[in-house]
């Protein structure tokens, strides 16, 4: 009998808990929901495209001219080696930077891009840097192959289905990077990566000299492929990143203090992270990232001083679906809504099948999301379609 009360102590002090954590996450699910939501509005900015321009970019960034006030989606055509410029007011392409593959001006293929102004055009080109104007000619390169330590950077280029764009602040290049991996941390074939690895290397535009800032990657100790990428966001005066692998945003000034804010999704409890012990198959990889969650990219809306956090919600895979083209189109997300003090404040689930979550942009109006996606039945492969998402919050 004595026996029967203490099982019977020890499972009412797990139902507690158990209770209590539910209950714990219930609050957390209404407060997080009931502060602000996300709602589409159905108002559709659409930029016609001609046959040479691909749907499938990599690099997108929102533009306002500071001399003309005009707002403009400046965007990476691949197949010409191009950077178009479309005017949001009027919703058409306005005019187009061509770079060269090859010649005094030769730059090769363009994977990555930030345009400054509209004679200020940087290019990212893996281990180079490359400056430009507005007819292509170019005005200055920066190298950073290796750097004074004899380190082998990792290469970059400004992209946004990764959105990490370069930042250019007081002459300085601000360059992103994921971990390294160093053989000598790698024993065994494991995939062990470099505990010494940094989040950004600087370049001096000046000097060209570069170095390595203090600030690590979190996540430098963990074994496994997807801890590698991030995303990065600056604000005009602080460097927010948002790692694929972490509940945790991480957010600082200078690279040496560092701040670290937990901004967890409310649809999932933790991220399984994938610690291979030696080279998965490029079957189970994909697989294994198809039917996980994962947090993504990070973008600030200056207008309304809040950041948008992208999180990729799983999706099913069953043999015989199209593996590739779950990978490239994830169905099922989520956008975490933070305040200016990195607070969250809301997180919605936006219908599936719909947008294009990795092709976005925030306008003076707000956030921007592509519903070119593939299964949406209003795609539209002669033009760039977006959708105006706008934030409401809860009166009570």
């Amino acid at each position: 009998m004595k026996h029967d009360g203490i099982c019977l102590f020890l499972i009412s002090i797990i139902l507690f808990f158990v209770l209590e954590s539910c209950d714990n996450q219930d609050k957390k699910r209404i407060e997080t929901e009931n502060e602000v939501i996300l709602v589409p509005t159905g108002e559709i900015l659409k930029l016609p495209i001609d046959n040479n321009t691909t749907l499938d970019c990599m690099a997108m960034f929102y533009f306002r001219d500071r001399e003309t006030g005009k707002e403009y989606l400046t965007y990476l055509n691949s197949y010409k080696n191009e950077i178009q410029f479309y005017d949001l007011k009027l919703q058409k392409l306005e005019s187009k930077v061509t770079c060269a593959l090859e010649g005094p001006n030769g730059v090769g293929k363009v994977s990555g891009f930030k345009v400054i102004s509209r004679d200020s055009i940087f290019l990212t080109l893996g281990y180079s840097i490359v400056l430009i104007d507005s007819k292509g000619q170019i005005i200055n390169k920066f190298s950073y192959k290796e750097t004074k330590n004899g380190n082998l950077p990792i290469p970059y280029f400004s992209t946004s289905r990764v959105y990490w764009p370069l930042v250019v602040k007081s002459k300085i290049l601000y360059i992103p990077q994921e971990l390294s991996f160093d053989l000598a941390y790698m024993p065994d074939d494991a995939i062990w990566p470099s505990p010494n690895s940094k989040v950004c290397l600087i370049v001096n535009m000046i000097n060209k000299k570069n170095e390595y800032l203090p600030m690590k990657h979190p996540l430098a100790n963990e074994v496994g492929l997807n801890t590698v990428h991030f995303s990065r966001e600056f604000d005009g005066n602080y460097f927010i990143y948002s790692f694929f692998d972490d509940p945790n945003v991480y957010v600082t000034k200078d690279h040496t203090h560092v701040e670290e804010y937990y901004a967890p999704s409310i649809y999932f409890d933790k991220i399984i992270h994938l610690k291979y012990k030696s080279m998965p198959s490029f079957e189970k990889y994909n697989i294994d990232h198809i039917t996980r969650s994962s947090y993504h990219n990070i973008i600030y809306d200056t207008k309304r001083k809040v950041y948008y956090r992208f999180v990729k919600l799983p999706d099913k895979y069953e043999k015989g679906d199209d593996m590739m083209r779950l990978v490239k189109y994830p169905q099922n997300f989520s956008i975490i809504v933070l305040n200016k003090d990195f607070q969250v404040i809301g997180e919605t689930k936006l219908p599936p099948e719909t947008y294009e979550f990795k092709n976005f942009f925030v306008a003076e109006k707000g956030l921007y999301l592509s519903i070119n996606h593939i299964d949406n039945p209003n795609l539209d492969i002669n033009a760039l379609q977006f959708e105006l998402i706008k934030i409401e919050y809860n009166e009570n």
